[in-house]
């Protein structure tokens, strides 16, 4: 089948953007090698990069070696235990680095089916969607559509859509970006919670928590801390966080072992099941609303947009429910 050419307006613009036809014949790269260097440098290692090829690891020293020989420069810096970008490989990686978004992007619209259910959706969320809220919704889903292949990734926001590694996102700041499906499916509270013996051995309800020793298990350092509790607890200092981690699972496991209080949403709580609030003047909970977002090029993908919807319409309910539920766990 014979493709239709440029028309002249496509070809006056193509110029401008530095792609005249007489550039067409400069454009000579293997793409397999050029993605090996991308991963190479993404992953750090040869080994980790061959993993995430599917390849062996001499093919991936070998295809990094032509890419080098071919353009006449090294990409690496190579020591017994470390590998490193040279300044040609930093200059490098950064175009190289679009070239795979673009493949990414490419490669899902191609695999667009808009007929058909089948084929993998990937959703992303935080760490506690994906432990808490997630599990009992994709296994709704599985059973209405037994067809479709769910996988389920921890991303804090919707940066993970952006580089193509999910179809769609769950996340609590709403993202900007053009061209995207937004749904907002509910508002998540949380508020100070620690273990009853806490509690009760600190006296933590009828104290400024800032003006004592209390210790609060920050998701983070100390600045996130104080932005996390910016307006509920005014005097927080660093004395007040001693334990910090960035697993909002761990920051609640600590929390269950009496280390502390932590700002955890209330819908979790409740099924943890062995954490109370903190009910202090001016602890206030603190509302965010959650966000369903999907690229409306990938809506085209009947899968997608069947697990899209019904997600959303499952979170919906989920967090309609959770509102209902009494904050004071026993």
């Amino acid at each position: 089948m014979k493709v239709q050419p440029l028309t002249e307006v496509a070809r006056h613009e193509s110029r401008h953007n530095g792609y005249s036809e007489k550039n067409w014949a400069s454009i000579r790269f293997d793409w397999n090698r050029t993605r090996s260097f991308l991963v190479v440098a993404e992953e750090g290692t040869i080994s980790a990069a061959a993993i995430a090829l599917n390849v062996s690891q001499p093919t991936v020293s070998r295809q990094i070696a032509e890419l080098e020989k071919e353009l006449g420069v090294s990409l690496f810096k190579r020591s017994v235990h470390r590998i490193s970008l040279t300044s040609h490989g930093k200059e490098l990686f950064e175009v190289v680095r679009e070239m795979g978004l673009a493949a990414g992007k490419f490669s899902k619209l191609a695999s667009v089916k808009s007929d058909s259910i089948g084929g993998k959706v990937v959703i992303s969320a935080c760490e506690m969607s994906v432990v808490y809220r997630l599990p009992t919704i994709i296994a709704k889903l599985r059973e209405l559509e037994p067809e479709i292949n769910v996988e389920v990734i921890v991303a804090s926001d919707p940066n993970a859509m952006q580089q193509h590694e999910s179809d769609i996102a769950i996340c609590s700041v709403k993202p900007s970006y053009p061209n995207y499906i937004i749904r907002k499916v509910g508002i998540e509270s949380r508020s100070l919670f620690g273990s009853r013996d806490y509690i009760q051995l600190n006296d933590v309800n009828n104290i400024d928590i800032g003006k004592k020793d209390i210790q609060i298990i920050s998701k983070g350092d100390f600045t996130e801390l104080k932005q996390h509790l910016a307006g509920l607890v005014p005097n927080v200092a660093e004395k007040n966080c001693m334990v910090s981690t960035r697993s909002e699972v761990a920051q609640l496991n600590l929390c269950l072992e009496g280390l502390g209080l932590a700002l955890l949403p209330h819908d979790v709580v409740n099924k943890a099941k062995a954490l109370q609030v903190v009910v202090g003047k001016k602890l206030l909970p603190i509302e965010k609303p959650v966000w369903l977002v999907c690229s409306s090029d990938l809506r085209r993908n009947r899968s997608i947009e069947t697990t899209f919807n019904f997600v959303a319409n499952e979170l919906t309910k989920y967090f309609l429910e959770s509102s209902f539920c009494d904050c004071l766990v026993e």
